[in-house]
């Protein structure tokens, strides 16, 4: 919360688990866990035991994206259609907002959560983890929402998930 950083502080005003909030601070704070668990940089850390995995070769959380990368990618736009000085936002929330990719690798990302729902053997997440991001949290908003995925639901039951994203360019 303070300078350079480019929003309020973020501290913990509930009981964890107790009610549902959407949190890009909360994810700020799992991005340190991460780093502070593997003491590895949290970009190095998601190419290693995500992106790798996945075939993801074409995406990064690596801020500014690096040179091999930037020659492909587009430019980031505001709401109003102009586009970003300097052609694209530097996050240091990398968790919450630093995921450079490509539809088609997001979509290989999306089959990996499907195929843990599944608790097929060679899925990167475990069944158990893969349900836990497509299950409905307590106290959720009136839309439903897992981990860190708002849901659709038939019946009770999950049939898809989504996420909007929604930073500046």
């Amino acid at each position: 919360g303070e300078s350079p950083a480019n929003s309020e502080p973020v501290f913990v005003d509930t009981l964890p688990g107790s009610q549902w909030r959407y949190s890009g601070g909360g994810t700020s704070i799992v991005q340190l866990a991460i780093e502070e668990a593997s003491g590895v940089d949290f970009s190095e850390q998601l190419q290693r035991s995500v992106l790798e995995p996945c075939g993801m070769t074409r995406s990064t959380f690596k801020q500014p994206l690096p040179a091999k990368l930037s020659a492909n990618a587009a430019s980031g736009h505001l709401a109003d259609g102009q586009v970003i000085a300097g052609g694209s936002n530097n996050y240091p929330e990398l968790a919450a907002a630093g995921l450079w990719t490509t539809p088609t690798e997001l979509a290989t990302f999306v089959l990996e959560v499907i195929k843990g729902w599944h608790g097929e053997p060679d899925a990167l997440l475990s069944q158990a983890v893969s349900q836990d991001l497509l299950t409905v949290q307590e106290g959720t908003s009136t839309e439903p929402w897992g981990l860190g995925f708002g849901l659709y639901l038939e019946e009770g039951k999950t049939i898809g998930f989504h996420h909007g994203g929604d930073n500046a360019g």
